[in-house]
């Protein structure tokens, strides 16, 4: 018997990546249905002009809303055997997690949240909610029938708590090229740099797991010995307003631009010399598949697709491997000012498996191949 694939999303905006991948997977004749955990939004009148069955919650207490999906997947089948449901995300997982538990509906997930190591800290900051959140995702995932794991940091990071690897799906959620780079051919992009002063580019939430404060941390260091450096931050968050603060407290007001969300990622790449993300985790970071497209060296910590990108032997990412402002800040110094070594970077690298039609496609070959069993 063929299972009908049930989506539970949590947003109800529209996400190319989801579409693209809903399309792929109607190609192939399998019946699909979406739950959405917010109420009615922008994709649901896309999905419907495709006649694909969607559905979503009210504006109610975040408990009710998980329940409320999980009851949401009982009524579109009879019997728990006909349904596949496939949770995005960490509260879609909690709303698979309860269809399991009280209707025997098997699920799969994929991956978008953190791995452990980001609910282990979260424990830590918050006691309370972070225990919770812990003890849910840990019940999820020993439960779920197979997981996309969509970075090497998820996929080690699943088999050391235990789940089996023939069960993980590593593929990420790809990227759409011609979108980032505005066209199909990569080569039309060009890098300009700023060889003189040298241009820092950091993207991406101002929250405290991108660890932007160890970032600050070492742009000090770094402006003792190159006072003309110039570090662009683009991205908003919670913590906008005390970065603003620790920057004037390191007198770094002439070296660092906070510009905020950017329209125009890629032209900043361009411009830029290095990127630098020293986030503690993810679950993938397009923002380092996008620094690759315009052959901008990367330095990170090895978390989400930078250890994925490091096995293909990309020559964009450098590892690193210690916390220390000072140690972080001397090789970062030593890249920017040996020329040699930034030109050998600056190579191309093939990334067309990332792109999000392989990615797409080999991700509903296996949902087909799920629900068919």
């Amino acid at each position: 018997m063929e299972r009908q694939l049930v989506h539970i999303v949590e947003s109800s905006a529209r996400h190319h990546w989801f579409e693209e991948l809903v399309f792929v997977i109607k190609g192939k004749k399998i019946q699909q249905s979406v739950i959405t955990l917010e109420p009615r939004g922008d994709i649901f009148a896309f999905l419907e002009n495709e006649s694909i069955y969607i559905t979503g919650g009210k504006q109610t207490f975040r408990v009710l809303k998980l329940f409320r999906a999980a009851l949401s997947v009982k009524k579109i089948g009879l019997k728990p055997e006909s349904l596949l449901v496939f949770a995005h995300g960490h509260l879609a997982s909690v709303s698979a997690l309860i269809s399991k538990l009280l209707f025997q509906i098997d699920y799969g997930i994929v991956h978008h949240q953190s791995p452990i190591i980001f609910f282990d800290s979260y424990q830590r900051r918050h006691p309370i909610k972070g225990t919770i959140h812990r003890y849910l995702y840990m019940q999820y995932i020993r439960r779920a029938k197979f997981i996309q794991a969509l970075s090497l940091e998820v996929f080690n990071s699943l088999v050391k708590l235990g789940y089996l690897e023939s069960q993980i799906i590593l593929l990420g959620h790809g990227i759409a090229m011609n979108n980032f780079t505005g066209s199909s051919n990569l080569d039309t992009l060009e890098r300009t740099g700023n060889s003189h002063k040298g241009t820092i580019l950091m993207v991406g939430r101002l929250s405290w797991e991108k660890n932007y404060f160890l970032a600050f941390k070492v742009i000090a260091e770094l402006v003792k010995k190159c006072p003309e450096l110039n570090v662009i931050i683009a991205g908003t968050g919670p913590d906008f307003d005390r970065l603003i603060e620790v920057k004037n407290e390191l007198n770094l007001e002439a070296n660092i631009k906070m510009v905020g969300w950017q329209p125009n990622i890629s032209k900043l790449m361009l411009e830029a010399d290095l990127f630098l993300h020293l986030s503690l985790t993810e679950s993938y970071g397009q923002v380092l598949l996008e620094a690759c497209l315009c052959n901008l060296p990367i330095f990170t910590f090895p978390v989400g697709i930078a250890l994925d990108l490091k096995e293909a032997n990309n020559p964009l990412i450098h590892i690193l491997n210690n916390q220390s402002p000072e140690v972080i800040s001397e090789e970062i110094l030593t890249f920017l000012t040996d020329s040699e070594n930034r030109l050998a970077a600056k190579v191309s690298p093939a990334l067309e498996v990332h792109s999000n039609g392989y990615i797409h496609s080999a991700m509903a070959a296996y949902l087909t191949d799920q629900c068919s069993n």
